[in-house]
Order: C-alpha cells, then structure tokens, then sequence
C-alpha cells in the first residue's frame, strides 16, 4: 500500500518533551501527597490529554484540576530552559519536502502549547498552518477524531497516511482512524506498540527514514 502522507504526533515525536512533561507531572503529583517518579508518570500518563488526566488524578489525589495547574507551570518553566527538538526529526521532513510527500501534525496537546514548544525548537517553519491540537476536536486521542481531521486536510485516504506516534494512546487513535502506525519508541520497549497493531517500531529517527526512502522509492 502506497505512502501518500505523514503524519506527525508532537510530544516525543517532533519535540522532545515527553521526559520533560514527565518530570513535571511526577513533581507535581508528589508535591500533591502522592509521590511518583519521572518514569511511573510515563507510564501512567503518557498522551494524555489534560481533559482526561483530570480525571484520572481526580482519583488518586482528588484535586485534579490544581495539579494539572501545577504540572503546567512547571513545565513551561522546563521548556523555556531545556526543550530541543527529537534527533533526526527535521532529517526527516527534509526529505518528505525534497520528495514532495505532504505532512501534518495531529497532537493531544492545546494549540498554544504546540505554538510555543514548535516555536522554541524551530520546528513551526515545517508546521506552520499545518497542525492540528485537543482544542480543534470534541474528543481526543485515543479517539480518532484528530489523526481524522489531519488526513482530511491533507486530502490523503487515512489508509494512505503514515502515522508516527511515540504513546501508546496516539498509536491507538492512528490505529482507530485507519492509519498505518510507525512507533518512535526510543528510549521504551517495542512490545506493546506491535501487539496494539503498530506496523513498524523504532529506537529512533535514522532507520526510520532509511525505511521510509526504500518504500518512497519502489
């Protein structure tokens, strides 16, 4: 089946942010009374829209809404001082631009998240009036909703579109939409992304591209 597009989770996927967002939602949640490391939020909170980890932390500490403040002020205090962007990603959109295949970018983030994180790595130049966030749907990933929206704007069948998502709960919202998911695992472990249904999964961007150059080409 032929590649007519890509696109593009955000958190961990173009921005390297997850640790980050990690970090801050373990020290919020420990300053909160309930203590959490960096790598427990991964695994708990991950692509998560904040709609939903309201939820889910209204649970535990029954105050969800002020750590999720809380969370978001720590982060953005992270983000001005230590956000870069996910090696080898701008690699890639190079050469999707060089072989004209169009991209987007669907994310469980609020746009003025987006804005300001793509801004600060440079990345809004690839992105700009291109990407799509939580705001711009009723229902966020793991929902369809999003990856729908960024293929419909993209004119390309979901079918065609080459989704590459790091969290589990975007990789079921590619999934969900009809779209071939590639996992940008990195640092995780593969196996739950391919028993979720992900075609491919990567440690990083190098073989990923080198992959995608083989199929653009046959």
């Amino acid at each position: 089946m032929s590649i007519q597009a890509v696109i593009f989770d955000c958190d961990g996927v173009i921005v390297d942010s997850e640790v980050l967002s990690n970090r801050a939602m373990a020290e919020a949640m420990t300053a909160a009374g309930f203590p959490m490391t960096t790598e427990e939020s991964m695994n708990q909170f991950m692509g998560k829209a904040d709609d939903l980890l309201i939820s889910e932390i209204d649970l535990l500490v029954g105050q969800g809404e002020a750590v999720i403040a809380d969370y978001h002020h720590r982060l953005n205090l992270l983000i001005e001082t230590e956000l870069e962007a996910v090696p080898g990603a701008f690699s890639l959109l190079e050469c999707l631009s060089t072989h004209k295949v169009p991209f987007a970018m669907a994310s469980n983030s609020h746009r003025a998240k987006m804005q300001r994180t793509l801004g600060k790595t440079g990345a809004d130049k690839w992105f700009e009036g291109r990407y799509f966030g939580r705001d711009d749907v009723q229902l966020g990933k793991p929902h369809p909703d999003l990856y729908l929206l960024a293929s419909a704007f993209l004119n390309v069948m979901p079918e065609h579109c080459i989704v590459i998502e790091d969290s589990l709960t975007g990789a079921q919202a590619g999934l969900a939409a009809g779209c071939r998911v590639w996992g940008l695992v990195r640092d995780a472990s593969p196996e739950h992304h391919l028993a979720l249904g992900c075609e491919r999964t990567y440690s990083s961007y190098g073989q990923l591209q080198s992959d995608f150059e083989k199929l653009i080409q046959v």
